[in-house]
């Protein structure tokens, strides 16, 4: 081994850059400042996943911001599941809202086609009822100024909605921006209307995506021809699904 070589060259960052192309505006936050970039990569029989997660703090908010840019894809069958944008707000005290947005050319639930298509979910997952109404009603309500008809996810019957999704066909980075959009405005509203929580305990929800849902997703995605080990979404979740420092 040369030792010159080997302190100039080993394990240099990724060349893995993600294209302007792709990228969406980010919703009008004050002052928001880029904090981190992210990256995590892995490779399995035919598959490879690659996570750029970019990490925003607004100052004067006191707000992170977490977006999300994933690939996970078969590179014999071309299947894929990507996340284009998908974005996280927090502010300490307050729980987390999650706009998820996968762009898919395979079935994410049973029975559905195979072809491309967008959704866009809303997620609140550690909010009181209340918080929920409100954030979930304005959401619904700026929506609706551009026709856009959210559809209730519960995950029981009778059950209150667990999220509000869109979905559309192809490829629809626009509806996307929108629903970013609609989400911080209802987060902004929220954290403005009302006072933080003493000691918001963000771990349980961290915990629940380490050790419960990274194992189902890679199931998931197993399901689906593509191969993910457990520990490449460990690494997502813990990456992207903390509260705040």
């Amino acid at each position: 081994m040369n030792e010159s070589d080997f302190v100039k060259s080993f394990l240099l960052p990724s060349t893995v850059k993600l294209e302007d192309a792709y990228s969406l505006p980010l919703p009008e936050i004050l002052d928001l400042k880029k904090v981190a970039d992210i990256l995590i990569q892995g490779e399995s029989d035919d598959s490879f996943m690659v996570n750029v997660v970019r990490k925003y703090f607004s100052e004067s908010l006191g707000v992170m911001v977490r977006e999300v840019y994933k690939n996970t894809q078969n590179t014999k069958s071309g299947v894929f599941v990507r996340l284009v944008g998908t974005i996280g707000f927090v502010k300490k005290g307050y729980p987390r809202l999650v706009v998820d947005a996968p762009v898919s050319n395979v079935s994410l639930l049973p029975g559905e086609s195979k072809e491309l298509k967008t959704r866009v979910f809303v997620v609140f997952p550690q909010a009181e009822p209340d918080q929920k109404e409100q954030v979930f009603g304005q959401v619904q309500k700026d929506a609706s100024k551009d026709r856009i008809v959210l559809t209730t996810k519960t995950e029981k019957a009778g059950s209150p909605p667990s999220a509000y999704f869109v979905e559309a066909p192809g490829i629809d980075l626009d509806i996307i921006a929108k629903v970013r959009n609609y989400a911080w405005n209802a987060y902004r509203h929220l954290i403005e209307r009302n006072p933080p929580a003493v000691d918001f305990d963000y771990r349980p929800i961290l915990s629940e995506r380490v050790f419960e849902t990274a194992g189902k997703e890679a199931r998931s995605f197993a399901a689906k021809g593509l191969s993910v080990p457990v520990e490449v979404q460990q690494a997502f979740f813990c990456a992207t699904s903390g509260g705040i420092e």
